[in-house]
C-alpha cells in the first residue's frame, strides 16, 4: 500500500511510518499462514535499524511530489470563453445602466416639458381670461364715455339755445319802454330764460366732468387691454 498523494511533498518520516506498517502487516500474515519462514533477525530489527534500512533504500530514489497540473488547449479555450462571457455580461450591464440613465433623463425631460406646457397653458388661460375681462371693461367704459359725451352734447345744445333765447329777449326788451304793455311780459320771459340757462350751465358742467371721467376710464381700460394683449404675444 502506498502513501496517498495529498498535493504536498511526502517527507521521509511519512515514508518510514508507512514501511513500518507494511513490515508489521507482513509479519502478521506470515505468522498466520505458516507458509514462509520468517527471518527473526530481520523482523526483530529495532525501529532505528529499520529507519537506517529504509534510508539506505531511498538514497537513490526521488522524493514523491504532487503531479504538475497541465492546462490543455481546451482548458485555455474554455477560460477564454468564460472571460468573453464575463466581459459580455459586464458590457451588457453597463449598457443596461446607460439605457436606464437615458430613459430616466428622457422621462424627466418629458415631465419638465409637460410641466412647462401646463404652466404656459395656465398662464395663457389666465391672460386670456384677463384680456377678455379687460375688453369687457373697455367696452363698458367706451359705452359710458359715449353716453357721457351725448349728455354733454345735449347739455351744451340746451345752453346754446337758452343763451340765444336770452339774447333775443334782451334785444326785444331793449326796444320797449318800462311803461309799455309788452315790457313786463318780455322781462318776465327773459328772467325765466336766464334762470333756466343758469341751471343748464350747471348741468353742462356736470356732464363735462362725467365725460372727462369716462374718457380717462376708457383710456385706462383700453391701455390695460393692450398691455395684456402684448403680454400674450
Amino acid at each position: 500500500m502506498s502513501a496517498p498523494i495529498t498535493g504536498q511533498t511526502i517527507t521521509f518520516e511519512q515514508i518510514s511510518e508507512t514501511l513500518r506498517t507494511q513490515y508489521s502487516d507482513a509479519e502478521k500474515r506470515l505468522q498466520d499462514s505458516n507458509k514462509t519462514q520468517v527471518d527473526p533477525m530481520r523482523l526483530n530489527k529495532n525501529p532505528k535499524s529499520l529507519d537506517n534500512d529504509i534510508r539506505a533504500r531511498l538514497e537513490n530514489k526521488p522524493m514523491l511530489a504532487p503531479p504538475a497540473i497541465q492546462v490543455s488547449d481546451s482548458d485555455n479555450a474554455t477560460t477564454a470563453k468564460t472571460n468573453d462571457a464575463r466581459l459580455t455580461m459586464i458590457l451588457g450591464n453597463l449598457t443596461g445602466i446607460a439605457d436606464q440613465d437615458i430613459t430616466t433623463r428622457l422621462h424627466n425631460n418629458l415631465e419638465s416639458t409637460l410641466l412647462r406646457h401646463e404652466m404656459v397653458h395656465n398662464k395663457f388661460r389666465e391672460l386670456s381670461d384677463a384680456y377678455a375681462s379687460s375688453l369687457d371693461s373697455a367696452q363698458k367704459a367706451d359705452d359710458i364715455m359715449h353716453q357721457a359725451n351725448n349728455n354733454y352734447n345735449a347739455a351744451d345744445k340746451k345752453v346754446q339755445s337758452l343763451e340765444k333765447k336770452v339774447n333775443t329777449l334782451n334785444q326785444e326788451l331793449s326796444q320797449l319802454q318800462p311803461g309799455d304793455p309788452q315790457y313786463n311780459k318780455v322781462l318776465t320771459q327773459k328772467n325765466a330764460a336766464e334762470k333756466t340757462l343758469t341751471l343748464s350751465l350747471q348741468k353742462k358742467s356736470l356732464a363735462e366732468q362725467s365725460l372727462n371721467t369716462a374718457i380717462m376710464d376708457a383710456d385706462a381700460a383700453i391701455g390695460q387691454s393692450m398691455e395684456i394683449f402684448d403680454e400674450i404675444q
